[in-house]
């Protein structure tokens, strides 16, 4: 990548508190809130104030991480924005399709030194790229500073998806960019160079409880709803093949993406297997991991979880097409090999069989996933340097908030052509 960060060291020193605003928070996975909870903590170490936009409470986590100051913000946002082509168009259907939520947003956005983009907004095929793009769309339209925190990107194939993508990521102060085949794609659709920062992913550089001992022969993370690589026919045949060859052996059957649907859950238990059925929260993302002596994962942070915990685990594909996990290596001899998943018996069979090569023999795998941690602890504080950098600059700069709030409402009603008395009442 291009771009060289600038290292910070210690809390940012001006006597204006910079105020950090994260986009839409989501927690269907632990690693949702693993992200959300390190990028609050840092902001909150380097000495800004931190709000949170969020469609699913988030308030005992930020409280058990002691991140109880953390201001919310519930903004749910569901539509997809269907026909935008620019920015200035995603910005006005925003305001007149959602009034009273574009409203809410403005004022949060009204005190913000930085509105960062936190993971799980994904800009990917198949999720709602629009939608996840319409708050950094109506930072960038009021001059806020914007920014992308540790995220993969793509694929993405729509010719407007691209275009857009590009203009938005264009305008950011950084776009952290957590695997290099993402990056690779970002600058293909014309992205700035300048822009795009090499990181990992924000899990690598945060401290968690240790793992568990290791109690069993396999874990399989089960992945439910979108985007699963697991079905009951393919884990099914996995669990036969693995007890065939391993009848002394325990199998645990535990979650990192939503909780586990109460069918899977009885077949799991109707195999033999002991279920673990809810998310692990923090900071116990890697007890139930570390519990089992080689891993099974179609989950992204599944997998990060495991090298962390000192697991040999067999990564399957996350998400939809995802390639996030296969841009993360350093040295070519590190790269990750991406299984389907427990698609069918066919691929529950290779996957087996390499479960039963890594109980042979994990010494390489072990040394592989140990290189790739430490490369992610690196890059992981290269990217927390280059979104300080800004904050830095912008704290330097006192601020009038009633005199802004007033400027930034007028420039508004220009923005998206509402009438005064329909904009000021959110209608």
């Amino acid at each position: 990548m291009e771009r060289a960060p600038q290292l910070l060291q210690g809390p940012l020193a001006s006597s204006h508190r910079p105020r950090v605003v994260l986009t839409e928070i989501s927690n269907d996975s632990s690693g949702d809130e693993a992200i959300c909870l390190a990028a609050a903590a840092r902001f909150e170490r380097a000495g800004a104030s931190v709000t949170a936009l969020y469609r699913k409470d988030l308030r005992e986590h930020f409280a058990q991480a002691g991140l109880a100051s953390v201001l919310q913000v519930r903004l749910p946002l569901r539509d997809e924005f269907p026909g935008v082509r620019t920015r200035s168009e995603l910005v006005r259907q925003f305001a007149t399709r959602h009034p009273r939520r574009f409203l809410r947003a403005v004022r949060t956005l009204a005190q913000a030194d930085l509105l960062a983009s936190v993971p799980g907004q994904k800009l990917m095929d198949r999720r709602p790229i629009r939608r996840n793009l319409a708050l950094t769309a109506l930072a960038q339209q009021l001059g806020v500073p914007t920014c992308f925190l540790h995220q993969s990107y793509g694929p993405i194939s729509d010719p407007v998806d691209r275009t857009l993508v590009a203009e938005i990521l264009s305008d950011c102060t950084a776009v952290l960019v957590r695997d290099d085949k993402s990056a690779e794609l970002l600058r293909s659709i014309g992205v700035r160079p300048d822009r795009l920062v090499r990181c990992r992913d924000a899990v690598f550089g945060e401290p968690y409880a240790p793992p568990g001992a290791v109690e069993f022969g396999v874990g399989v993370n089960i992945r439910s709803g979108p985007g699963t690589h697991v079905t009951g026919e393919g884990f099914t045949r996995f669990v036969e093949v693995y007890r065939a060859r391993r009848p002394d052996r325990r199998i645990l059957v535990y979650t990192t993406t939503r909780d586990i649907p109460e069918d899977m859950q009885r077949r799991a238990r109707a195999l033999g297997c002991e279920v673990e059925p809810a998310m692990p929260r923090h900071p116990n993302y890697l007890r139930a991991i570390g519990r089992c002596a080689v891993n099974v994962s179609d989950s992204y942070h599944g997998v990060l979880f495991s090298m962390l915990a000192g697991r040999p685990v067999i990564s399957c594909q996350p998400d939809y097409a995802s390639f996030k996990l296969e841009g993360i290596h350093g040295a070519p001899e590190d790269a990750v090999v991406v299984m389907p998943g427990l698609t069918s018996k066919r691929e529950a069979e290779r996957v087996g069989a390499r479960v039963f090569a890594l109980e042979d023999d994990a010494s390489a795998a072990l040394a592989s996933q140990a290189r790739i941690v430490a490369l992610g602890r690196a890059l992981c504080e290269a990217g927390w340097s280059a979104v300080l950098e800004p904050l830095r600059v912008r704290a330097a700069g006192a601020r009038v908030p009633s005199e802004l709030s007033s400027r930034w409402l007028s420039a508004l009603r220009g923005i998206v052509g509402l009438p005064r008395r329909g904009f000021a009442e959110g209608r």
